[in-house]
């Protein structure tokens, strides 16, 4: 396996981790709230942005990182919370472009 799908799926199995993991240590609402709004999006840009410094620029891992967030909104919130999944996905784009000018400098040294 090539180092870039190693780090493609490291980035998916710490996305499962943020998602389906840190919400079982929160029971509060208010830390809910602040995991979705704050740490979920964090998460979602700056992999996709390290990733793409590193690999260059990526479609699918924005999708996938959004995709990944539909089963955890059935099991631990509820389904208004699926707008999220679209923002997490907006949001891995925005890193995705972020990282793009970087990689293209870093190539054409």
């Amino acid at each position: 396996m090539s180092k870039k799908h190693r780090y493609y799926g490291l980035i998916l199995v710490f996305g499962a981790a943020v998602f389906y993991l840190f919400p079982l240590f929160f029971n509060f609402d208010l830390l809910i709230v602040g995991l979705l709004i704050f740490v979920n999006p964090v998460y979602c840009v700056v992999f996709p942005l390290l990733y793409t410094v590193q690999f260059g620029f990526s479609a699918s891992l924005p999708i996938v990182l959004g995709s990944l967030f539909i089963p955890a909104v059935f099991w631990h919130y509820s389904a208004p919370m699926l707008l999220y999944a679209i923002v997490y996905a907006g949001a891995g784009l925005v890193g995705c472009c972020l990282g793009y000018p970087l990689y293209r400098k870093n190539n054409s040294l």
